[in-house]
């Protein structure tokens, strides 16, 4: 560009994540097979998603929609989706370069898809409300499933074990219900790279908090 001289550019900065753009598109077999000795018979879930996702709607193409499908899916006693973001949470790129071929058909799925934008829950049954505080700004760089229906957190409310709601003002979600074991859940993802503000930090019940989150723009 000629607005910018070289010697003014600014450096790349590098995330966790650098790099999986670079990968060539693949099959969702293939993009899986550097990770399947994490999930047993990973080979066969990928099958049984794929038969799924014969006419995917949002224009992906069937390994696209399929690979948003077995990121929620429960594959035994474990799930592609815990596996998946253990590997991201770490931002170690060692650690997440196994996946890289299965997060440029995913990332690419994802863009496909309509985006949501509008306020979004998230439960989880531990207590952070020490952990974030009003101002503060973090970064998720896994994949954050949420729900842009309230009521499906219902049964966490009533619980009587630590738990957090997080009600997060998203700009660019996912809305992913068309591509969901779980349709019904009205599912919105969240990207890596997630950046946000926490607002406040309100204590509900004794042991339970609701985090007010909002998404800003990324520094990446």
């Amino acid at each position: 560009s000629q607005l910018v001289s070289p010697n003014e550019a600014q450096p790349t900065v590098r995330t966790p994540l650098s790099d999986y753009e670079k990968q060539p598109f693949m099959s969702l077999e293939e993009a899986l097979k550097p990770v399947d000795h994490f999930i047993e018979d990973l080979p066969g879930y990928a099958a049984i998603v794929k038969k799924d996702c014969t006419n995917p709607e949002d224009g992906l193409t069937q390994d696209e929609s399929a690979s948003i499908m077995i990121f929620g899916m429960e594959c035994g006693e474990t799930s592609l989706y815990r596996i998946f973001n253990t590997a991201l949470r770490s931002e170690n790129t060692d650690k997440i370069k196994p996946w890289f071929s299965y997060l440029k058909l995913f990332m690419t799925a994802l863009h496909k898809l309509p985006s949501f934008q509008g306020v979004v829950w998230r439960g989880l049954q531990i207590d952070l409300s020490m952990e974030y505080t009003k101002g503060q700004r973090h970064t998720w760089w896994t994949v954050s499933s949420t729900t842009c229906d309230a009521s499906i957190l219902g049964n966490l409310m009533h619980q009587s074990d630590k738990r957090t709601v997080l009600t997060i003002e998203c700009r660019n979600g996912k809305f992913s219900k068309n591509h969901s074991m779980y349709p019904q859940e009205e599912e919105v993802l969240l990207m890596p790279g997630f950046h946000f503000e926490v607002t406040s930090v309100l204590k509900a019940a004794p042991d339970m908090h609701i985090i007010p989150l909002k998404e800003i723009d990324s520094p990446w």
